[in-house]
């Protein structure tokens, strides 16, 4: 190992401890950020009481330790990760693999299929706002812009499909619109086609329609059967592509769930240069027009540019090798498989941690023995354990975010430790340099992240890879598309019967505005007795005469009785 600089301040083996942590933890997706190595090297000294010019304040290795360090290891490098989620990160495992490549290998051995009869579908899409690239600007400017079309721009779906053999199907694309429109196609290639939808995403009617224009180009046969590989999205299992599949002798495999960021040819080899270029046929655009937005009628003719650039016969060969599709390599996974061994918890964490307990006091009690070489004739004797300053993290340091550990375990792991020291009666001093690193190694300090199994509350049927194109697959299908129909039905008789509680409703009768009269205001009030204010005559329905009630006192009165000849503003005698 290259020396650099002043002495390290970890010796070798220490070194070696914090190299395999890094590399452990980018192997379990919780990557090692510069900050948080520099925080673990302060607390890995104060563990283990090494001599060192660390801050006290920050608690932090400085950033020449870094550099030193970076450079004393050159197998460790500065990455920018890529987003991966949960759901990618455990379903990626042997035993769906397993079944991917036992489904492809008995579809080969029935049909021999040829490289060039083994095709890839999937879609992707592309927006009327590119990712622009680095420019050149002046040093130290905090803030660099680069023209783009909107803020947020308008999707369009390309699906592309390519064979084991190198050949390319024309690309289907998807525009998110009520009605299309023949400039939508404007300078793209004769064989390209188009279709609308209201999301502007694939849906299952699309995809039949895609597989009629697969057909036409890969011209499947009962002598030429055609091997297609797909990922499970809903769009793409559907009963009427069951049948058509079956019909023109096309035959289906679906790929795992979530596994197509290592499986999916298109997705290895294909899409990432495709964006990428495109990216730059956009920015190529808004700079020899300055002013001009892309718009949906330019998407095809700046797609047909770059597609007629990067499609290569080595792009499709290579994603299927990459995939071990072509040829066939049901091993082509076995070491990153076994890289990612540690990463799940297994065990329950009671059981990880008797465990772990268990071996480091086997391993302690044996290097206990060993410690005879050290010097005993030290003053001062200091227990390393009981000035260690635990690893811990900070919720406010958006850094250490990425970093998670069991602070208790840590601590009760420490305590284990103390009683197997104890018990072996190990009263020598420990220098710092020689005797304590190997008392407190790495492990006790900090520990790589887990991925635990997660439990949903939802009965969802677990989806694996399947030749979709089988008969029990059919039944399946049958029986879910009548699910779907009996749902339809159930949501147009609510429907329906919501629209007719609306009407009965707004068909209610509503009282008459007008005249205020007797016959209303009885039927408001029908227990009440109303008289003649003047001859005292009660008042009985029906009526014999008319009457008429004063607008002051509001009593009624016979309209022979009154002087007055309309309800309106009448006032009574006794009012006036």
């Amino acid at each position: 190992m290259p020396k650099r600089g002043k002495k390290s301040v970890f010796n070798e083996s220490q070194e070696n401890e914090l190299v395999e942590f890094i590399l452990k933890s980018c192997k379990a997706f919780f990557g090692i950020t510069i900050p948080t190595l520099r925080k673990i090297a302060f607390d890995f000294a104060a563990a283990n009481n090494i001599v060192n010019d660390f801050n006290k304040d920050t608690k932090m290795a400085g950033m020449d330790w870094y550099y030193n360090f970076m450079a004393r290891h050159p197998n460790i490098s500065l990455r920018r990760t890529e987003a991966t989620s949960i759901n990618r990160i455990t379903s990626f495992n042997q035993e769906e693999t397993d079944i991917f490549f036992e489904n492809l290998k008995t579809l080969m051995t029935k049909y021999q299929f040829k490289s060039n009869s083994i095709y890839n579908v999937d879609e992707t899409g592309i927006s009327t706002v590119q990712r622009n690239s680095r420019i050149l600007a002046p040093k130290g400017l905090r803030q660099v812009g680069k023209c783009t079309s909107a803020e947020r721009g308008s999707l369009t779906t390309v699906i592309n499909c390519f064979n084991a053999g190198g050949t390319y199907i024309p690309p289907f694309f998807i525009f998110k619109r009520k009605r299309m429109n023949a400039l939508l196609m404007k300078d793209s290639n004769s064989n390209m086609v188009a279709c609308v939808s209201d999301s502007g995403w694939i849906t299952e009617s699309i995809f039949v329609d895609w597989l009629q224009h697969f057909k036409a180009f890969a011209k499947p046969s009962a002598d030429d059967p055609i091997l297609l590989i797909l990922d499970n999205h809903e769009s793409h299992v559907s009963l009427r592509a069951h049948e058509f599949c079956r019909k023109n002798f096309i035959h289906v495999l679906t790929l795992p769930p979530h596994t197509s960021h290592r499986m999916q040819p298109l997705d290895l080899t294909f899409h990432g240069p495709l964006k990428t270029a495109y990216n730059r046929e956009c920015e190529s655009f808004m700079v020899n027009h300055p002013g001009t937005k892309i718009t949906a009628y330019d998407v095809v003719g700046l797609y047909t540019k770059v597609f007629n650039r990067i499609t290569s016969t080595d792009k499709a060969m290579n994603g299927f090798k990459s995939a071990g599709i072509c040829p066939m390599d049901p091993d082509k996974f076995k070491n990153t498989f076994e890289s990612f061994g540690d990463i799940f918890a297994s065990l329950s964490p009671l059981e990880q941690q008797l465990q772990t307990n268990s071996n480091n006091s086997r391993q302690n009690k044996s290097h206990n023995e060993s410690q005879v070489v050290c010097d005993a004739d030290n003053e001062n004797i200091s227990n390393p354990i009981e000035s260690q300053e635990i690893f811990q993290l900070s919720n406010n340091d958006a850094n250490f975010d990425d970093l998670r550990f069991n602070l208790s375990e840590t601590i009760h792991s420490q305590s284990a430790l103390v009683s197997d020291v104890s018990e072996a009666g190990v009263n020598q001093s420990i220098t710092s340099q020689t005797c304590s690193s190997s008392l407190i190694p790495l492990s006790n300090v900090v520990q790589v992240p887990t991925l635990k199994p997660t439990r949903t509350k939802r009965l969802v049927k677990k989806k694996h890879s399947i030749i979709f194109t089988s008969t029990p697959e059919k039944v399946n299908l049958e029986q879910k598309e009548q699910k779907k129909i009996e749902r339809k039905r159930k949501n147009l008789e609510q429907e329906k019967t919501k629209t007719t509680n609306k009407k009965q409703k707004n068909t209610k009768e509503k009282r008459p505005k007008g005249l205020r009269n007797l016959n209303n205001f009885e039927s408001d009030k029908e227990n009440d007795e109303y008289f003649c204010i003047y001859c005292q005559e009660k008042y009985c329905d029906p009526p014999t005469e008319d009457w008429i009630m004063c607008s002051k006192c509001e009593n009624w009165a016979h309209e022979n009785c009154s002087a007055g000849s309309s309800s309106r503003g009448y006032v009574c005698e006794f009012c006036k």
